[in-house]
This record gives C-alpha cells, sequence and structure tokens, in this order.
C-alpha cells in the first residue's frame, strides 16, 4: 500500500488508507504500507519501485492524492514502474486543471482503478474513455466505529461533526443555534470536531463569536470518544455547501452510529443516500424539521434506522472484502498473462 500520507499526519485520504489496511489485515491480507518518510520527487520513483518490488508483493495499491505527495510525480511513476498495480483516485472531480492532468499516468499505468462512488468514475471516464471497463467503485467508509458496547439513546442535543474549517457548514449549524436562542426554545447544539491546522484560529474567531449561543464545543476527542457521544445522539443538523454526498466520511460516522440526520440535498447526493436523510435548504427550514422529528418518535426511528442501515453497507470488513476480491482477480489475469508470453 502505497500512500502520501499516513497517520498521525493530518489527512483525511491517510486516514482511509490506515482505516483500510487495518480491515484487510484483518481479513488475512499481509499489508506493508509505504508511506512514512519517503521523497516522493520523480528521480526517486525507480529508487523506491526497487525497493517495494524486493518485497515481492502480489499487488501494488496507490493511494492518491494525499498531503505529504505535495506535487510531486513520484507516484504516477510507480504505477508504471510496479505491476500488477492499482489505483484509488479520490476526488478527481474536485482537483484543478493541472493537477487533474497530471493523473494521466495512472489512467495508463494501473491496471485498475478504484474510484469512491459512481460520479466520480463518470467524471474520470468523460476525461479517459477507456479507463470504463478497467474501473471499480469501492465507497469510503466511517472512520468513527460504532462503540462496542450498545449504548442508550439519552442524549438530547443536536449534534454535528467534522473538521473545523470554513465552508464546511459549520457557520449553518451556528446559525441554528442563533435561531434556537431567539426562539428560547429548550434545545442545545452540541458541535464535535478537530482544529483544522491550516486554520487553527477559525475555531477561536468561531467560538468567540458564538458565546452567548446553546453550543457546547467537543474539541479533539478520542475515536471511541466521538462514536460514544454520536451512539448516544437522536438528531444531527450536517448542512453542506455542495450538498450531502457519500464522500463525506463524517456523514458516514453520523449515519452508522443511527441518528436521524437533516443535510443539504446537492449534486452529488445519491438517491440511496437521500433515501436515509431529511434535507433542510436553510438553517430556519432545519429547525421546523427538527421540531417535527421530535413530535413525531416514530418518524425519528425511521430515519435513524435508515440512516444505520446506509452506514452498515459501508462497514470496513465489507469495504475490505471488495478489495479482497478485486485483487483476487487482478492477480489471476496478471499470472494468466505472464504464462500466455511464456508460451510464445
Amino acid at each position: 500500500m502505497v500512500a502520501g500520507s499516513y497517520p498521525p499526519m493530518a489527512c483525511g485520504i491517510g486516514d482511509y488508507t490506515a482505516k483500510l489496511a487495518e480491515a484487510l489485515t484483518a481479513s488475512g491480507v499481509n499489508v506493508n504500507v509505504y508511506a512514512a518518510d519517503i521523497d516522493w520527487c520523480l528521480l526517486k520513483a525507480k529508487q523506491l519501485a526497487t525497493k517495494i518490488s524486493a518485497a515481492k508483493p502480489d499487488i501494488v495499491h496507490i493511494q492518491y492524492p494525499g498531503t505529504g505527495y505535495g506535487h510531486k510525480l513520484g507516484p504516477q511513476a510507480l504505477s508504471l514502474l510496479l505491476k500488477p498495480c492499482v489505483v484509488t483516485l479520490h476526488e478527481i472531480s474536485q482537483v484543478q486543471l493541472l493537477r487533474r492532468v497530471s493523473l494521466y499516468p495512472f489512467a495508463f499505468g494501473a491496471e485498475r482503478m478504484i474510484f469512491t462512488s459512481d460520479f466520480e468514475k463518470n467524471y474520470s471516464v468523460k476525461f479517459a474513455s477507456w479507463l470504463a471497463n478497467r474501473s471499480s467503485v469501492i465507497p469510503i467508509g466511517s472512520f468513527i466505529s460504532i462503540p462496542t458496547e450498545p449504548c442508550e439513546k439519552d442524549l438530547d442535543d443536536i449534534v454535528s461533526f467534522g473538521l473545523i474549517r470554513p465552508n464546511k457548514g459549520i457557520e449553518q449549524v451556528i446559525a441554528l443555534a442563533a435561531l434556537i436562542k431567539a426562539q428560547c426554545l429548550p434545545l442545545n447544539i452540541r458541535i464535535i470536531g478537530s482544529i483544522d491546522p491550516k486554520r487553527p484560529q477559525y475555531l477561536d474567531e468561531l467560538q468567540s463569536a458564538s458565546r452567548s449561543l446553546p453550543i457546547t464545543w467537543d474539541i479533539g476527542l478520542s475515536e471511541p470518544q466521538v462514536a460514544n457521544v454520536l451512539a448516544r445522539s437522536r438528531i444531527a443538523y450536517m448542512p453542506f455547501p455542495d450538498g450531502a454526498s457519500e464522500r463525506r466520511s463524517s456523514l458516514l460516522a453520523v449515519a452508522l452510529n443511527g441518528v436521524a440526520t437533516i443535510s443539504t440535498r446537492g449534486a452529488f447526493t445519491t438517491n440511496e443516500l437521500a433515501e436515509s436523510l431529511a434535507f433542510a435548504d436553510t438553517p430556519a427550514q432545519a429547525l421546523l424539521a427538527i421540531k417535527q422529528l421530535l413530535e413525531k418518535p416514530e418518524q425519528l426511528d425511521f430515519l435513524a434506522q435508515r440512516a444505520r442501515e446506509y452506514g452498515q453497507k459501508r462497514s470496513w470488513p465489507h469495504i475490505a472484502s471488495q478489495h479482497v476480491d478485486l485483487y483476487q482477480k487482478m492477480i489471476k489475469n496478471h499470472l494468466a498473462a505472464i504464462l500466455q508470453n511464456q508460451s510464445r
């Protein structure tokens, strides 16, 4: 497994890689991760490829992009040098033109490409049509697990969870708290999150501006602590500027823990995801939806169950199983190609 970042480095793709490696190991796959203290420049790629080849891997799997890669082209070169190779491309539709052009070596070098949603696959095929028959879709999973012990839904706060940084929807959550205060409602918002290392002062700005509002801040909790809070919660408000989508791991974490969730609909919201959420375009509409759910417990329970079912389909054991199936097919095809060449 080749990754540009890996815990403790702050990077969502690094966290994804760690969870996948853990799940693959649990399923019986021997995983060696190449991520730390590596120079990813193009000139060092052959040296790194020799090092990886010496371990005689059955499969080389590259996760791209990643914070640690920077703008270096070593990963692209590895996809051309190492066989059999599969590359998972994360959030390709969000990258700028120059970065998109830099992805073409993967499209030529890797035997298989993995995308994290149908949207990402279809978007990429528009620019590289030959990938249509060489691509698979395997969704991401939640970085937050379910508590090992069952929890009662005894937390009445409206929760919101995610990285604290601009344009992630946190401003709408604070606006909801302002409406709750203005209407003198007996409700409280609980914001669970971590600080963006690139904007550490942003949290201070938000807390200062919202000091008089009914908000509890749970910042820097451990994974088990976050899981415990979510498992005890009944309602979440998770607005996103571009709408709910399958690439939102924070939304998956809330769903997996069976929390009835109000979010925003967008171009990336699939029908399956839409069936597990309630939608509100504004904080005012979200507050109305929350009132309705609290007045109808059966509707609240139904939405929570749909969310849980959606999250369970994206559990890490299931994701690992999909990867193993793909690896086995790749190995079979690779061996067949070797035998065919030897027979000529």
